[in-house]
């Protein structure tokens, strides 16, 4: 789903800005997954995925465009003046505050909160 808003005043030699188009892009995404065999029974090839029981989580993201037109005649075409996204994931079973590597460690049980900007 899209969400815009048309600001056809807008206009500045300097920043070469004739209009102004702002478009709002929310998108929400969850996941589960389970396992049928506790990982004490498998042979840890790798204990950041072996250890892994069941595990949830869902990401929240608005994602955000201000476009302008630019070009002159049959050669005007839409360009981004302005991008900003940001991004929240809610995990569960993800344990650990210490992120290593851009890696959140899988030892204890708590529900971790990140923001990606």
């Amino acid at each position: 789903m899209y969400l815009t808003r048309m600001y056809p005043g807008v206009r500045s030699e300097l920043f070469d800005i004739d209009g102004l188009r702002h478009v709002v892009k929310p998108d929400i995404t969850a996941w589960a997954a389970g396992a049928n065999r506790d990982p004490h029974e498998l042979y840890p090839f790798d204990e950041t995925v072996e250890d892994i029981h069941d595990a949830s989580g869902a990401a929240f993201g608005i994602r955000q465009r201000w476009q302008t037109k630019r070009g002159e005649g049959a050669d005007r075409r839409s360009v981004d003046v302005f991008t900003h996204d940001l991004e929240m994931g809610a995990f569960d079973n993800a344990g650990g505050d210490v992120v290593t590597n851009g890696i959140l460690p899988l030892a204890d049980r708590r529900t971790v909160w990140r923001a990606i900007t």
